[in-house]
């Protein structure tokens, strides 16, 4: 089951971030940087699904787009062990042009089109599927992944960061409570149960919908145990050493 998997960096870089409506920017620093996001420190950290502006302030500083995946507050006695702060995932391109696009309309560039392609291309490695549950009030989303690499690659993109992307053609809606259920391939052969919610609506276009996404990307209302019991039942199943 080795992998060649993308690092987290442990990076202590002060950030500044805004808030929609803020006037003033609240100030926080990283503790580790990857490609696709970060976890800011902060005794204040802000709600899944929270989009923000930040601002790294280095020498050659930028700013990005980014949304709140998990929150983690921990108490003042533990915090020399674990700082409470927030998970972040910056946004795409693509997701950042989409809010731009009329709903149901074909104006994607070429650029685009090519960025939510490859977006396809990766989710050919898992099925998801939804069922109500018995009391018809909350919906079960099952994602099944083809082998434990494509496993590892969303544990590494997605899962790490608070949540997962679910491939669907019935997604819920922004900010829905729903349960998902990680079905994982040979040689685990379990299913992962965790509540989350909805923090991302992605609708295929009409016109084409064959090189576009359905889905949405939900934050898990309890990250660190999925992540552990992930961890968990891939370290049972590797390979034992010959005793």
């Amino acid at each position: 089951m080795e992998r060649r998997r993308k690092r987290r960096f442990a990076r202590r870089l002060q950030v500044s971030y805004w808030l929609k409506g803020d006037e003033h920017p609240r100030q926080g620093y990283t503790t580790n940087v990857s490609t696709t996001g970060t976890f800011i420190a902060t005794n204040a950290p802000l709600a899944p699904g929270t989009r923000l502006r930040i601002e790294f302030l280095v020498d050659d500083g930028f700013f990005v787009e980014a949304i709140v995946t998990h929150a983690a507050r921990v108490s003042t006695a533990l915090q020399s062990i674990r700082s409470s702060g927030m998970g972040i995932r910056f946004l795409t391109i693509s997701e950042l042009i989409s809010d731009l696009l009329p709903r149901g309309r074909e104006h994607e560039t070429e650029e685009l089109r090519e960025i939510v392609n490859k977006r396809a291309d990766a989710e050919k490695g898992r099925a998801s599927e939804g069922s109500e549950d018995s009391s018809g009030h909350q919906t079960t989303y099952t994602v099944g992944f083809r082998n434990v690499a494509y496993l590892l690659d969303a544990i590494e993109k997605e899962i790490n960061f608070g949540g997962v992307f679910v491939t669907t053609n019935a997604p819920g809606d922004l900010h829905e409570d729903v349960r998902i259920a990680l079905a994982l391939p040979a040689p685990i052969k379990r299913t992962v149960h965790a509540e989350a919610i909805v923090v991302k609506v992605d609708h295929a276009s009409a016109h084409n919908s064959e090189s576009t996404v359905t889905g949405m990307g939900v934050a898990f209302k309890e990250p660190a145990k999925v992540l552990e019991k992930l961890n968990r039942l891939i370290e049972r199943a590797r390979p034992k050493p010959p005793s």
